[in-house]
């Protein structure tokens, strides 16, 4: 039996050795003959190459393993000349495609560059993309504005391309505005809405001509009928103030109180609150609420307040940074914001047309209309509230008597007795106009002009008093 056992055991490593030994030969073969098992293969240095407006010389280093070397190269297009080549410069010789081309006259220009390996049974191709330089400038346009806003009346508005060609074309499958043009003058009119529900449309633009083109988009957006009255932009909520004449300024049985205007008896009225005189206003639209801090946020991207709230009014702000939100609110939505005159705020703070003469704006119960310190037991504690806690004027807009002042486009100067058409207060000045009131001090009447201190930085805008409305003028 130990016999058996050791014979079974030689011959079993001799079978061992023996298909070691093969295997051993088939490695040997493989390392000999290695060339002629690797893939046929194309390796590129760049899979885009660039060439100057005149076209001079430039090259792509190519790498090809495996047993065929012999290759050709071609171009798409006929402006391009493709040659094979060698290069050293990387230490050693390697196979190039040279390119060149005649100088560009015109628009950037591609072409496509194919290597092909020679005597491969399957196709072994590489491909490489070669941009000659544009000699003239790219076409290009843009907007001020990516939206139109219209209210639901008739009307037409004008946008201006900034663009580098002279052909554009502007088209749009609406079918209630038209479209024309005027130098680079964009114009869209739009016919009445009297359907319940807003319009929207695109208007496609494209600036030159094919294939070289730019592209831009503008949003047509229209308000529904019964929105006349009320119409909202990015989402700020603004009321139409219909064009009218009213009184501006305090009258003599209205208050003594020299900076509040709250009531009281007597013949006088504050210094700066006359005299009495006629202001006749065009139509306009001013905000329904103050600005929020999330109205403030979504068009300056940093929200100045301490008592945060994305439905409080936006606080600590002063004159300059009022003017930049409604620039930079303005450009957002291609409309033209701004921040009221003085007699426009106290115009709409009356009621304009539908004015009752009420000596707080909204009613003559100042409780039930303004957030102002007296509502609160504890002037420490009070802060600013969202828009529409409290009841609003006749116009429905809110917090004009109460909350935060407001900063008016005017600067300060007194009043004269003078009749006055659409005042815009005069040309230069220190101080600006700041008006309505703050939840830390009493409530203020309709004419109250606020300090004639207040500067553009001043002490209001640094203790959180003073926020922003904006108007806007169709």
């Amino acid at each position: 039996m130990k016999h058996i056992f050791k014979y079974c055991l030689a011959v079993s490593l001799l079978v061992t050795a023996m298909l070691v030994n093969h295997s051993c030969n088939k490695v040997d073969a493989s390392d000999e003959y290695g060339d002629f098992l690797q893939p046929d293969r194309i390796g590129l240095l760049n899979t885009s190459v660039n060439l100057n407006v005149q076209g001079e010389g430039a090259q792509n280093i190519i790498a090809i393993t495996g047993p065929h070397s012999g290759w050709t190269v071609t171009s798409s297009e006929s402006w391009l000349t493709v040659e094979k080549g060698t290069t050293s410069e990387n230490g050693k010789e390697e196979p190039v495609v040279k390119l060149s081309a005649a100088t560009n006259t015109g628009y950037s220009r591609k072409a496509t560059v194919t290597i092909k390996l020679e005597g491969t049974e399957k196709e072994v191709t590489k491909t490489f993309t070669v941009t000659q330089a544009s000699a003239l400038p790219e076409p290009a346009v843009s907007l001020p504005a990516t939206t139109l806003n219209f209210t639901a009346t008739a009307e037409n508005k004008t946008v201006t391309l900034t663009t580098n060609q002279t052909e554009w074309t502007a088209t749009s499958d609406a079918t209630w505005f038209t479209i024309s043009k005027n130098g680079k003058d964009l114009i869209i009119a739009v016919t009445a809405n009297t359907g319940n529900a807003p319009r929207e449309a695109v208007v496609n633009i494209v600036a030159g001509v094919a294939p070289n083109t730019a592209k831009a988009t503008l949003r047509v957006v229209q308000a529904k009928a019964d929105d006349i009255n009320n119409i909202t932009v990015s989402g700020i909520e603004l009321v139409r103030v219909e064009a009218g004449t009213f009184k501006m300024g305090a009258q003599n049985t209205d208050a003594t109180a020299a900076n509040y205007g709250v009531i009281a008896t007597g013949s006088g009225y504050a210094a700066n609150q006359g005299p009495i005189h006629n202001v006749t206003l065009s139509e306009f639209y001013i905000g329904k609420y103050l600005i929020t801090q999330a109205q403030w946020v979504d068009v300056m991207g940093t929200n100045p307040s301490k008592n945060i709230g994305n439905n409080n009014p936006v606080e600590y702000v002063n004159w300059t940074m009022a003017a930049d939100f409604v620039a930079k609110l303005s450009l957002k939505t291609g409309k033209t914001f701004r921040l009221p005159t003085e007699a426009e705020w106290e115009y709409a703070a009356r009621g304009g047309k539908n004015s009752n003469g009420y000596v707080f704006s909204g009613g003559n119960a100042s409780a039930v209309v303004a957030n102002f310190v007296a509502n609160t037991a504890d002037r420490d504690n009070s802060r600013t509230t969202p828009g529409g806690t409290f009841l609003p004027n006749e116009l429905g807009i809110y917090d004009m008597s109460g909350n935060l002042y407001q900063w008016c486009s005017d600067y300060f100067a007194a009043y004269t007795a003078d009749d006055q058409v659409n005042p815009t207060g005069p040309a230069t000045g220190t101080n600006k106009v700041m008006r309505g009131g703050s939840w830390w001090h009493l409530q203020t009447t309709v004419y109250y002009r606020g300090n004639n201190t207040v500067t553009y930085t001043g002490t209001h805008a640094n203790a959180g008093l003073t926020g922003l409305r904006v108007v806007y003028v169709p």
